[in-house]
C-alpha cells in the first residue's frame, strides 16, 4: 500500500483506487487489505493523457 514510481494511489473515481504502470499499459485495481485480495478492474493502454480500453478512449 506504498506509492512507488510505478504504483500510485488515484484520486477518488468509480473505477479503481490504484494504478500500476507497465510500459505504455496501466493496470487499474483495488486492494482489500484485511483479506488480502487484489481485484483488477481494468487494463488499458495509456498513450499520453488518454486511457484506451478495448480500442476506445475511456474514462477512469
Amino acid at each position: 500500500m506504498i506509492e512507488t514510481r510505478n504504483r500510485k494511489h488515484l484520486r477518488p473515481n468509480d473505477t479503481a483506487e490504484w494504478e500500476l504502470r507497465l510500459g505504455m499499459y496501466r493496470v487499474l485495481y483495488n486492494v482489500e487489505e484485511k483479506v488480502r485480495i487484489v481485484s483488477i478492474e481494468r487494463i488499458a493502454a495509456k498513450p499520453r493523457n488518454k486511457y484506451i480500453v478495448q480500442g476506445e478512449q475511456g474514462e477512469l
